[in-house]
C-alpha cells in the first residue's frame, strides 16, 4: 500500500470526524463558552473560507514538488492542527484552529489535488494527483 494513500486516507478520515465532530460538541461548547447561534457557525465557516482560499496554492504546490510530498506536508500539518484542537481553551484558539484546519487540510481534498499548475519545466513526474474526500482513494496518472 502506496505511504501516501495511507497518509491521505487517515488525515482526511480525522479531518472528517473533527468536523462532524463539531456538530456534535457545539451546543456543549456553546454552553460552555457563552456562545450564540451564529457564532457555532463562524467556526465551520472559517473552515471552508481557509480550505476555498488555500486550494490554488496548495495545487501549485503539487505541481511543484510532488503530490507524495504534498500529501506528506498537508497531512502532518493538518494532524498537528487536529491534536492541538484537543486542548483549546477559549473560542479564539478554535476559530483559529478551525482556519488553520482548512487552510492545510485543502492539500488533500479534491479541489487541490485537481488544480494542478503547468509550470514552466515538465509536470513533476508526469503524474497528476487526484484525491477523493468522500472515499479517500489517492490515485495518481
Amino acid at each position: 500500500m502506496d505511504r501516501s494513500f495511507v497518509i491521505a486516507w487517515s488525515v482526511s478520515f480525522l479531518q472528517l470526524a473533527v468536523r462532524l465532530g463539531w456538530g456534535v460538541v457545539s451546543v456543549a461548547v456553546a454552553e460552555f463558552l457563552g456562545l450564540n447561534s451564529v457564532q457555532i457557525g463562524l467556526v465551520l465557516t472559517l473552515f471552508y473560507i481557509g480550505y476555498v482560499a488555500s486550494s490554488i496554492p496548495w495545487g501549485v504546490l503539487i505541481d511543484r514538488v510532488g503530490p507524495s510530498k504534498t500529501i506528506l506536508i498537508s497531512g502532518t500539518l493538518s494532524s498537528v492542527v487536529i491534536l492541538m484542537l484537543l486542548m483549546v481553551s477559549s473560542y479564539v484558539q478554535i476559530l483559529i484552529l478551525y482556519l488553520a484546519a482548512g487552510i492545510l487540510t485543502a492539500g488533500l481534498f479534491p479541489s487541490a489535488m485537481k488544480i494542478v499548475s503547468y509550470s514552466e519545466r515538465e509536470r513533476v513526474h508526469g503524474r497528476v494527483a487526484l484525491l477523493e474526500s468522500a472515499a479517500p482513494l489517492s490515485s495518481l496518472h
